[in-house]
This record gives C-alpha cells, structure tokens and sequence, in this order.
C-alpha cells in the first residue's frame, strides 16, 4: 500500500495567487493553532509594566523575542524553561534568581503543537515557589503573559515539580539563563 499523495502546490492556487484559506484548512487539520499570537503579549507588557520589573522569555521564544525587540522595542532579563528528568531538580538555585525583582514577567510564545496540556498553566505552577500570577495575558497560539509577583520571603524549599507533559520523565527543571538584552 502506497503513501497517499497530497495535492499539489498548485492546487491550492487561485487565479495565480494562494488561497490562504485552502492552506489555513489544510494546516488546521494538523493542529488546531496555525501560528501564535505572540506580538499581543508583548504589547501587553509593555502597556502594564512598571519600572524595576524583569522580562524573562520562553527559550524557543528567542528569535521571536529579537523581532520584537526590534520592532517594538522590548527589553528582557533572559529567558527560562522547563524540561523533564529521570531524577528529582534542585529548582531552588534557579528560582532564587528572581528574588531581585518584586515583580516578573514570564512571555510565551510556544509554537503550536510542541507542548501540550495547557503548558502555560504548568509553567505557572512550577514558578507558583516563588510568586502567584497577579495578572495574565492569554492570547492564541498558546501565547501570552503572566505576571509573577515575587514573595523572597517564600522559603526556596520544594517537593519536587512535575515534569511537564510534552516529556516523557518524572520530574520537572527549570532553568533560567539571565543575560539582559536592552
């Protein structure tokens, strides 16, 4: 039995031009979120950030947070993660990072369909040591901005966090590289 083919390219051409919604059709099949809103979550930082307040990015975040930087003129702290691990994470040397700022945005920008189950949600979760979303930017894609207002009085001691759900491990680490881009 052989692969069925798809259509050709040019079968998606109307009178010489794309027909975007043919293609949005086509790539909504795979996953229900074509791209992701990213540019929205931005500006909503920018709208409510105060001075003194960190900027951190989801890692697979950097090309889109240079655009914007750019364009929009965005300065960051660094940029975090969350991966998986056979064994339990030391989060708190981290996480201790943060206790310089009272209060921390965390941007996403997850290309569709790499992480799964709501990972802005989990990614809240695991930074909840440190502080609690006092506001969220939710946007499509997934894609958006949570506020974290950091408690440093919070002892750093954790039972170990989940790894998150697009890997396939016990335990979840999260690692935050700090290198401000102004």
């Amino acid at each position: 039995m052989g692969e069925v083919p798809s259509p050709p390219f040019s079968s998606l051409i109307c009178q010489g031009k794309p027909s975007h919604s043919r293609l949005t059709q086509r790539a909504a099949t795979i996953h229900p979120y074509t791209k992701t809103e990213l540019r929205e979550a931005y500006v909503y930082v920018l709208q409510h950030r105060q001075p003194g307040d960190a900027l951190l990015f989801e890692w697979e975040g950097v090309p889109d947070f240079l655009y914007y930087h750019q364009t929009l003129g965005v300065n960051a702290q660094g940029h975090f993660r969350l991966t998986g691990s056979s064994t339990p994470c030391n989060n708190a040397p981290q996480l201790a990072q943060l206790e310089r700022w009272k209060r921390v945005w965390l941007v996403f920008g997850i290309a569709p369909g790499t992480e799964s189950n709501h990972p802005i949600a989990q990614y809240v979760k695991a930074f909840s040591v440190i502080g609690q979303p006092a506001s969220t930017f939710l946007s499509p894609g997934p894609a958006g901005a949570v506020l974290l207002a950091v408690s440093p009085a919070v002892k750093l001691v954790q039972p170990a966090i989940a790894a998150p759900t697009w890997q396939p491990a016990l335990y979840g680490c999260i690692s935050i590289t700090l290198s401000p881009i102004d």
